[in-house]
C-alpha cells in the first residue's frame, strides 16, 4: 500500500509539473505527452506480442492450457450464491409458456 501511495504521488507531483509548462509552452508540452502516449503504445504492444508467443510456445509444447476444460463445456461450477457445494444433478426443466387466447369483444 505505501509503494503505491508514494507512486501516486510521484505521479501527481509529475502531471502538476506537467501542467505547469503546459502553461508556458503548450505545444512542447503536448508533443511529450503525444510521444509518450506512442512509447506506451509500442511498450504494450509488444507485451502482448510476447504473451502471445508464450501461449503458443505452450500449447505447441504440450503443456496444460489456462482453461482445461474450454473443449469439453467446463466442469459444473455451483453458482455464486450459498449452495453448500451442491450441484444440479440434471438438467434444469424448462417450463413451456401458457398459450394466450385472443379476448372476445364480450368479455369484460
Amino acid at each position: 500500500m505505501a509503494e503505491w501511495l508514494t507512486d501516486t504521488v510521484e505521479a501527481a507531483e509529475y502531471m502538476a509539473q506537467t501542467l505547469e509548462r503546459a502553461r508556458a509552452a503548450p505545444k512542447v508540452v503536448m508533443r511529450e505527452m503525444h510521444a509518450y502516449a506512442l512509447g506506451l503504445a509500442d511498450e504494450t504492444g509488444e507485451l502482448m506480442r510476447q504473451i502471445a508467443r508464450k501461449s503458443e510456445a505452450d500449447r505447441a509444447g504440450g503443456r496444460a492450457s489456462a482453461a482445461p476444460h474450454a473443449g469439453t463445456g467446463g466442469p459444473l461450477i455451483p453458482p455464486s450464491c450459498n449452495t453448500g457445494g451442491k450441484l444440479p444433478t440434471n438438467a434444469p426443466k424448462t417450463t413451456k409458456a401458457k398459450p394466450v387466447f385472443p379476448r372476445s369483444k364480450d368479455a369484460k
